[in-house]
């Protein structure tokens, strides 16, 4: 599975769902923090920053929903 994909799911199904789902942002967010501390292009930098503020955000909003 790509990292730069499918970041986003259908929230609020089961607290099994949701317990899936954040476990999956979580490897996702970890994938991505290494990631980005490896040499890389300015362009894939970028990415990697914009991937980690956006899983932050999600993992944020659903701690707020639980």
């Amino acid at each position: 599975m790509n990292i730069f994909t499918e970041t986003r799911r259908l929230l609020g199904r089961s607290t099994t769902m949701n317990r899936r789902h954040r476990d999956e942002l979580d490897r996702k967010l970890s994938q991505a923090r290494r990631l980005a501390l490896e040499p890389t292009d300015p362009l894939t930098r970028e990415r990697l920053a914009q991937m980690i503020e956006e899983l932050e955000f999600q993992l944020q909003d659903q701690r707020k929903v639980a």
